[in-house]
């Protein structure tokens, strides 16, 4: 009666719309049925496992109960499998399978017992020591004269096992097993002389190893040896099978065991080997070939480096290098200690080198070794930058060989910028920019021009006087200012030069007008008036997160906004350092209004939240964080505090807001 009433009483928890809560790691449901008879029950699918002996469907029909028993571990629950499950007779001790009508349908006289499997049979054991495999109606499939029998991932073949004797009779071990394969017949298809199978795998094949034997071999799914044991690992490579030995040495074969390249030692897969490419090796000589066995270079020379980005290879042999395509095209030959493939607009201009100097070559045509350096840099995609003997930078049209500008420097008379050089044309000087466009006189206009940024630079003229300068070189603000600049010592070599750190930050310029700074538009009007009389180092007055660092004539630190709205430093702080960063987030500007508080984005354009009392509200209304609290100096601190996906988090008068959106 204790169990009907469990039942009965588990049916009414499943109607219920009170949720059952899951349980262990083996992902099963774990209850107890509210009566004293402490059965568990395991949710296991559509079925309810109560106690050793019953079992229920979710539709509340019972599959057996009271006649048969269940092994049901904590941590490998029985379940129904293909439809089956396996049971134990009550007095017996013997084990069968039961379908989910509750019927047994081999009979009850198994040691063990596995689930039909989707070709309709099931390992048994029969003694407790001989396994064969039965079907659906009882008949033997395969005898039961093995040792060990288990399914494969292969819908005819089996794992089977036979225990081999020792004939020392001290040795530790008596027995081991030995696993082969078999067919569902029981005939032997692999001998059983494997220490372990493991089961198909995606491509077909089985992997072998044998006692005392770190090693592996293949076996296709007909059970034949494609591989013997003699390699360290075997993998894949799409239609095709790597092997690597003991000596790391590597080994190409197609999905039959044919050696691809019989011709050769030994094979190595390259870095980047997106390119499909291998390097063959013969007589510690090396060449190129694709995984289909193609031949591109004969193994002939000492050194072979494939480079993936620009798929062309570099042959080296007898210390002379060569240049060829990932075809195996030679495009030079080894009278070249080197070559080098440019980064420009023309995919088929190089740079040799021979007798320590630099030439460009443009196909078959080789201009002159005369350059210690050529430099392609990103910022000049048309323009090379070719360094000759006596130091004279010339300019390069990448895309013809051809000399734009004989004399170009850079360096001490132009910038720290890489960006910019200075060619010489009819004893004057002229700037090149990177589109090539810009071409201002100088030093017969200007001591310096800076980079050119939204179409503005900063410009110097010979009475050490400021101004602004459009890309034709005409002034656009008044030549007054005594600097739009700092001024930092570099060192090159034996030499201090000075190079001017500038910027134009929200449309603005930082000037500097009898002593005091000021900031004028990109139209040269004045914005903010010169007034304060210094900047902070760490940003040299940018604007950071909509405000710049100063310091008022006669007065305090303070800060300032892009429209010349002055702050106290109490009462804003944006300070930017490594310590208030956050991994991920965004920053915010921070005002105290009075008592209270609001937070607005980084320019000081939307607010985004404010402060009522101690608590924290974002703009809509909703509740942030709380507590806001106020040092004794009149500083404000914010407590970390989580809320909603918001953290706020200050320190010493810095503020930060992280949102995660």
């Amino acid at each position: 009666m204790k169990k009907v009433a469990a039942i009965i009483i588990l049916i009414c928890i499943l109607t219920s719309s009170a949720p059952i809560a899951f349980g262990a790691s083996y992902n099963c449901t774990v209850t107890h049925i509210p009566d004293d008879s402490d059965a568990e029950v395991y949710i296991i699918g559509d079925y309810y496992y109560i106690g050793d002996d019953t079992i229920m469907h979710k539709d509340g029909r019972i599959v057996t109960s009271g006649k048969y028993k269940f092994d049901l571990y904590e941590y490998y629950p029985e379940r129904f499998t293909n439809g089956y499950i396996e049971v134990e007779g009550k007095s017996s001790k013997k084990r069968a399978l039961m379908n989910d009508n509750g019927e047994i349908v081999t009979e009850v006289k198994y040691s063990f017992i596995a689930p039909f499997d989707e070709m309709g049979g099931a390992v048994a054991c029969l003694d407790g020591e001989k396994y064969g495999m039965i079907d659906k109606e009882g008949n033997t499939l395969v005898p039961f004269e093995f040792d060990y029998i288990r399914t494969c991932n292969h819908p005819e073949l089996l794992v089977a096992g036979q225990y081999k004797y020792s004939d020392d009779p001290n040795a530790n071990i008596v027995r081991e097993m030995n696993y082969g394969l078999i067919d569902r017949k029981g005939n032997v298809v692999l001998p059983m002389e494997y220490e372990d199978l493991e089961g198909f795998d995606e491509h077909g094949f089985m992997k072998t190893e044998k006692k005392n034997s770190w090693n592996q071999g293949l076996v296709n799914n007909k059970g034949e040896v494609v591989l013997d044991i003699e390699y360290r690992n075997i993998d894949y490579r799409g239609e095709y099978i790597r092997a690597v030995d003991n000596s790391q040495n590597c080994y190409w074969f197609d999905k039959e065991g044919n050696n691809i390249f019989p011709q050769y030692d030994y094979v190595y897969i390259p870095s980047g080997a997106d390119l499909q490419l291998l390097i063959t090796f013969k007589d510690n000589k090396r060449g190129l070939a694709k995984y289909d066995g193609t031949i591109l270079i004969e193994a002939a020379y000492d050194k072979v480096e494939p480079t993936v980005a620009d798929g062309f290879i570099k042959l080296i042999k007898n210390g002379k290098v060569e240049w060829a395509r990932a075809n195996g095209e030679l495009l030079y030959d080894a009278h070249y200690e080197d070559c080098d493939q440019l980064y420009t607009e023309n995919d088929s201009i190089y740079a040799l080198k021979q007798d320590g100097l630099w030439a460009l070559a443009i196909g078959e045509k080789v201009g002159e070794f005369k350059y210690t350096e050529i430099d392609d840099m990103t910022y000049f995609s048309d323009i090379l930058f070719c360094t000759r003997q006596d130091g004279v930078i010339e300019a390069v049209d990448s895309l013809t060989g051809e000399i734009i500008y004989e004399n170009v420097f850079s360096g001490k008379y132009g910038s720290s910028y890489r960006s910019r050089y200075f060619y010489e044309k009819d004893n004057q000087a002229y700037l090149i920019t990177s589109d090539k466009k810009s071409q201002i006189a100088w030093p017969d206009k200007y001591v310096y021009v800076g980079e050119f940024q939204n179409n503005v630079a900063v410009a110097k003229n010979h009475e050490n006087l400021w101004g602004l300068i459009n890309e034709k070189g005409e002034p656009i603000a008044e030549f007054k200012y005594e600097s739009f600049y700092v001024s930092v010592g570099v060192n090159h070599g034996d030499e201090v030069w000075d190079e001017y750190v500038y910027h134009i930050d929200n449309n603005l310029v930082m000037v500097k007008l009898d002593g005091k700074i000021g900031y004028i538009n990109l139209e040269g009007e004045m914005v903010i008036e010169p007034k304060f009389d210094g900047y902070t180092g760490y940003n040299y007055g940018k604007f950071e997160h909509g405000y710049a660092y100063h310091h008022l004539a006669g007065g305090d630190w303070c800060y300032v906004d892009k429209d010349g709205n002055i702050y106290e430093k109490e009462r804003i702080n944006n300070d930017y350092s490594p310590e208030t960063h956050l991994s991920y987030g965004y920053h915010y500007s921070v005002l105290r209004k009075d008592d209270s508080v609001e937070i607005w984005d980084r320019n000081k354009n939307k607010r985004i939240a404010y402060s009522v009392g101690n608590a924290l509200y974002k703009e809509d209304g909703s509740f942030l964080v709380d507590t806001i609290l106020k040092n004794e100096n009149g500083s404000l601190k914010i407590r970390y505090e989580y809320d909603e996906g918001f953290s706020v988090w200050t320190e010493f008068g810095r503020f930060i807001i992280d949102i995660e959106e």
